[in-house]
């Protein structure tokens, strides 16, 4: 006869034996995706010091000091004056479809030349690959960009590498969005960075660049989306936000998205 000790032991082996069992036949739970943080709100660049800011309500509305930088205009370039929906060089007209193949060209624009007046060169630009650059209104420093149109910034939103920070240059500021998420601005529901009494907050927009370029360490690419009514001289000053010294930039690349006139490429 076994001992009422011997079943009670018998009974919690066959016990612990099919716990083990079921347990195991049991699928694993998949593991919950990676959180992926949000961007904290971009905080304003301050103001160095209280000033007149025409009645609007105080300092909150200055704009604060900003100094541009970027390399030099590139030596030995073609010049293109940009005067509204002329293109000029050394003064007379000029065609940019007469321009050499993988020809270097300094776009100068006149103030109050809108991107919408110049759709047609910088198509001509792009078919004749050329390399251009986009001067600053301080006259001694310009900036490589490379020309996307709808199509070819569509298949650069396509690569999934992370990053792909894209300044959408608005009426009311600046909107920072990567496929990642927008960073917002003091108004979540707001431009990331929007005007402070009217004018550009290009400090601001340079701390929103650096801020990005410090989530997405292996980015290095920025593509800039003006409105049809951003005059091109204001694209160039959202350009030099980009840098922070003559030969160093947040984003060593720069993109400048067009869109292609009706009817050119069958749309």
């Amino acid at each position: 006869m076994f001992s009422r000790g011997f079943w009670g032991l018998a009974w919690l082996v066959v016990t612990v034996l099919a716990g083990c069992t079921k347990s195991s036949a049991e699928p694993k739970a998949a593991k919950p995706p990676p959180v992926v943080k949000r961007f904290d709100p971009l905080v304003r660049a301050p103001a160095s010091a209280p000033g007149d800011d025409g009645g609007l309500g105080g300092p909150q509305f200055e704009v604060a000091p900003f100094t541009p930088y970027g390399p030099p205009r590139p030596e030995g370039a073609l010049t293109l004056t940009l005067d509204g929906e002329k293109v000029l060089r050394d003064g007379k007209p000029f065609d940019p479809a007469a321009l050499p193949e993988g020809a270097v060209v300094l776009l100068v624009p006149v103030d109050d030349t809108f991107l919408a007046q110049v759709l047609g060169t910088l198509e001509a630009l792009e078919l004749r690959k050329v390399e251009a650059w986009l001067a600053h209104p301080n006259g001694s420093l310009a900036y490589p960009v490379q020309l996307f149109d709808e199509v070819e910034f569509g298949a650069w939103l396509d690569d999934p590498s992370p990053g792909k920070l894209r300044v959408v240059q608005r009426a009311d500021g600046f909107e920072l969005q990567t496929n990642m998420g927008k960073l917002p601005g003091v108004d979540p529901n707001g431009p990331s960075v929007p005007l402070r009494g009217g004018e550009l907050d290009l400090a601001t927009l340079r701390d929103g660049l650096e801020k990005i370029r410090g989530r997405f360490m292996t980015a290095t690419q920025v593509c800039f989306l003006p409105s049809y009514g951003t005059p091109l001289e204001q694209l160039a000053r959202a350009m030099a936000a980009n840098y922070v010294s003559a030969d160093r930039a947040h984003f060593e690349r720069t993109c400048w998205v067009y869109p292609r006139r009706r009817g050119r490429d069958g749309g």
